[in-house]
């Protein structure tokens, strides 16, 4: 595992130059809208605020507010799709080419985001239910955006291909939740003390924010390529003889 680990941050970095023009072309703009038009909290003094400007209703706002936020995060996904993307034509030997891993990674995101959907209706079904069930659905489908990605099923198949990941290597998943939670924490507590100490007013506060906004996204990418390169390593039914090749180095 902890060569796993290295083997993909090896190959985080090699790219990085790839990862880093993703983040300007799909984070950036992200961030710009959500601080610029749906985020109030970034919009004190004198920033842009279109919700603010052309809607007087509250719930309105809300409703509006859910929907972008929603919209938003559903299309940042092409982001981390791009860099699993990258790290399989880096594994497998070929030299990446950017504007083929950003049309994959167009063509994957609503595969993903299906898929993300369905397990989460699952999830919090389960949830409903004592929320124990909840707890054990969201550990068999953990593995949903790199199932997706890499063996390119969705819906109920991409359901049953990330549930293989948990059936094969189910310690090892447990371990990577653990380690995705407390590194997600970590960068949100991170993020909020950042954002708390802006010493700027106005639209400097605004691109201030966006920047720590986009830092996040690209640590983040990083606990992507660690997850995928490891899911990589691990063959599982579906597309196990293309992973094959990979298996004796990671394990």
């Amino acid at each position: 595992m902890i060569q796993s680990v290295g083997t993909s941050l090896k190959r985080f970095f090699r790219n990085f130059p790839y990862i880093l023009l993703l983040l300007l072309l799909i984070s950036v703009p992200i961030n710009l809208i959500q601080a610029c038009v749906v985020d109030v909290s970034l919009t004190q003094d004198g920033a842009l605020n279109l919700s603010e400007d052309y809607l007087s209703d509250t719930l309105s706002k809300y409703l509006v507010y859910l929907f972008l936020s929603f919209v938003l995060t559903s299309v940042l996904n092409m982001l981390y799709i791009g860099v699993l993307l990258i790290l399989k034509q880096d594994r497998d030997g070929e030299p990446v080419n950017f504007r083929s891993v950003f049309e994959h990674a167009f063509m994957l995101l609503p595969k993903v985001w299906l898929t993300q959907i369905l397990s989460g209706l699952l999830i919090g079904i389960g949830l409903m239910f004592f929320v124990l069930p909840g707890i054990i659905l969201y550990y068999i489908f953990y593995m949903v955006p790199f199932a997706v990605v890499y063996t390119e099923e969705w819906g109920r198949k991409g359901l049953q291909a990330a549930s293989r990941y948990t059936r094969k290597y189910g310690r090892k998943v447990v371990g990577i939740i653990l380690f995705d939670l407390a590194y997600r924490f970590v960068i949100a507590l991170g993020t909020g003390v950042l954002l708390d100490m802006v010493p700027f007013v106005g639209r400097l506060q605004t691109v201030f924010s966006v920047g720590v906004y986009c830092l996040q996204d690209l640590l983040l990418c990083v606990s992507f390529a660690i997850i995928g390169g490891w899911a990589l390593s691990m063959p599982i039914d579906v597309g196990q003889e293309e992973n094959k090749a990979d298996t004796h180095e990671m394990v």
